[in-house]
């Protein structure tokens, strides 16, 4: 699986298939469960940190062992990071005090993503 991150406007939480990319892994039990966007409920396996970049930290990643993409949620980065998602012919974040880029990324096939390289 690839470190390639799809940016979601629409979910709460980071989600990713890829158990390789989280460190500080908790199990969790089955009762925790994200809905999908088909309607149907997936249970949580675990939460950790995804080990991305040092600008980017992504704490409280769900791992859904057989989810197929990275989801990379504006709202919970935007609050955590106090920064900006500008849209225009690069996605830029941006911290919002200094303006300083922490991480930009592309439209790839209809969807924006990030390509957010290891740190290990």
């Amino acid at each position: 699986m690839s470190n390639i991150w799809v940016i979601d406007l629409g979910d709460t939480d980071h989600i990713t298939g890829n158990r390789c990319i989280i460190s500080s892994f908790t199990p969790t039990s089955y009762s925790n469960s994200v809905k999908l966007a088909d309607g149907s409920r997936t249970p949580v396996h675990g939460i950790g940190i995804a080990t991305t970049t040092h600008t980017l930290p992504l704490s409280y990643v769900f791992y859904l062992p057989h989810f197929s993409y990275n989801l990379f949620s504006v709202s919970k980065i935007t609050k955590v990071l106090n920064c900006t998602l500008t849209f225009f012919l690069t996605r830029v974040f941006q911290e919002l005090e200094t303006g300083k880029t922490i991480s930009t990324g592309h439209e790839w096939n209809g969807l924006h993503e990030l390509e957010l390289t290891s740190v290990w």
